[in-house]
């Protein structure tokens, strides 16, 4: 005899779906703020007033805001076409942005201008040069909005895949499993957790959403090993107090747009273009798996979302993420993105958001990242056809420089005020060879995604044919590193005229070579 399935059934498993989702891209969210938060205060020592004082607090609004358009305009599709299984296009922090602003621009703004401006001085001066920048970039994403889908049509596809995929590889892959076994037994077991129920999509016990369970549990699991003192590397967190905190203008980006946020034009170019056509791919992909929205609503959306992180506080500008297809997979609908978009902000407001980063161990959080980052791989592979695969390799090998000798610069920079404490020059103590691979692999990785994106597809029209395309990209290439654009020689970053560089014989003459 035939049984009929219960719609009570059928509504359990689309509010589990819809939950884990929710939950999923909260995390999501909270890792890169507790990512940023990390990097500021531990690899740099910015203040902690204004890291999450003000910082947090513009990319918590700016995420907000993001969501809260993309689930009106999912609900306003839903009605249009009848339907009511359509995923909002979620919004968040980009993560590579998030490396890169901070490695890049902060960082070495902050730590150029600290003997001058002391402490404070120099955070607010890199503070207001990284909003700067993001307002750039914003304002960059806006203009490209009005191309719409001839965005995609610059570049190749397997240039724009392959850029993509080098910085899930590396940001999204590499760097949160790197987190993960600094804490090897909470790290592995949410990340078993994440696999099993997020990646392979088993469900759990009473469909209780894997992410969340997987952070919990990961937390409990640190927080007895640090109580029981098992392991020195475990640390029973530092009690904080929750301070409500409310949001408003910081307008220091527009002061400082023209001054100090233009010179890091080879920052801006390279993210904006990239954020652009990431977002033009992923409607491209969530048209495949039945949610059809505007690309240029899209793009103002998070033209506009980056505007408004620039202008309450934030340096990193937000995305549309490419997590899409996996939430709709979990069963999400219009509003999961603005619920956790919500609640991100709340937390924020109240404090909290310092309070749980005290508490919940990057090891446990990371493992979210490392599902999104298994997404874009496999949507990027299965997009690239064989023949562009040289194209697609290309595109990875930049992301890797960049990567790398991030972790190498933090270690010389550790490394030279050591020795700058101790009466001596860390550039004299090292092998000349050795300092010009450092200068070389730097040089390689300022500009990482622009060079990913113009590489890889003069590799592709070779393949194709296109000499004439190829041959102009070469000339872009030859030009965008005489000013540096990409591969800058000068460690900021800035861009600048290759007859005025001011910088050692030897850099000037890594320029040249280039």
């Amino acid at each position: 005899m035939a049984t009929s399935s219960s719609p009570f059934g059928s509504l359990g498993r689309l509010h589990s779906g819809a939950l884990n989702a929710g939950t999923t891209f909260f995390l999501d969210g909270t890792v890169n703020l507790f990512i940023l938060a990390a990097i500021l205060i531990g690899a740099f020592g910015f203040p902690v007033e204004i890291v999450f004082g003000r910082i947090i607090q513009g990319a918590a609004i700016a995420i907000f805001a993001g969501n809260a358009l993309m689930a009106w305009d999912a609900r306003r599709q839903s009605a249009r076409l009848g339907r009511e299984d359509l995923t909002a296009i979620p919004i968040g922090l980009d993560i590579a942005t998030t490396f890169l602003m901070a490695f890049l621009v902060l960082g070495p703004v902050f730590l150029g201008a600290r003997d001058e401006l002391g402490v404070m001085g120099a955070a607010q001066k890199a503070w207001y040069i990284g909003m700067a920048v993001t307002l750039w970039i914003g304002v960059g994403k806006l203009v490209l909005s009005l191309l719409g889908p001839s965005v995609q049509r610059i570049l190749p596809n397997s240039a724009i895949l392959g850029t993509l995929a080098g910085v899930a590889i590396t940001w999204m892959g590499a760097e949160p499993l790197l987190g993960i076994f600094e804490h090897p037994e909470v790290g592995l077991f949410a990340l078993s957790i994440i696999i099993f129920s997020l990646m392979a999509g088993h469900r759990l016990p009473f469909n209780l959403p894997g992410a969340f369970i997987a952070v919990f549990f990961g937390t409990c699991v640190y927080l007895i090993i640090a109580g029981l003192g098992l392991s020195p590397n475990y640390v029973w967190p530092e009690s904080k107090a929750a301070a409500l905190t409310f949001p408003h203008l910081s307008l220091g980006g527009i002061a400082e747009s023209f001054s100090g946020g233009i010179k890091y034009f080879g920052v801006i170019l390279p993210l904006t273009l990239f954020s652009a056509i990431s977002a033009v791919n992923i409607v491209r992909s969530a048209k495949l798996v039945g949610d059809d929205f505007s690309t240029r609503r899209v793009m103002v959306v998070d033209a506009l979302a980056t505007i408004v992180s620039a202008l309450c506080g934030g340096v990193v500008q937000t995305v549309t993420y490419l997590g899409h297809t996996t939430y709709k997979r979990m069963g999400a609908r219009a509003n999961y993105g603005m619920g956790a978009a919500i609640i991100i902000l709340l937390l924020t407001l109240l404090g909290l958001i310092e309070y749980a980063a005290t508490y919940i161990p990057n090891a446990v959080l990371k493992g979210v990242l490392i599902v999104v980052a298994a997404d874009i791989l496999r949507i990027s592979l299965g997009a690239v056809k064989t023949e562009h695969a040289p194209s697609f390799i290309f595109a990875i090998i930049p992301a890797i420089f960049a990567y790398t000798f991030a972790k190498l610069e933090l270690l010389y920079g550790q490394m030279g005020a050591l020795v700058t404490n101790l009466g001596g020059n860390v550039s004299t103590l090292l092998p000349a060879d050795v300092t010009a691979t450092y200068n070389l692999l730097g040089a390689l990785s300022r500009g990482a995604i622009l060079t990913a994106l113009l590489i890889s597809a003069i590799v592709c029209w070779i393949v194709m044919r296109q000499f004439r395309k190829a041959a102009l990209g070469a000339l872009l290439c030859a030009l965008f590193t005489a000013c540096g654009l990409i591969h800058s020689v000068v460690p900021s970053g800035e861009i600048y005229l290759p007859w005025a560089l001011d910088a050692d014989a030897k850099l000037v003459a890594l320029m040249w070579s280039l």
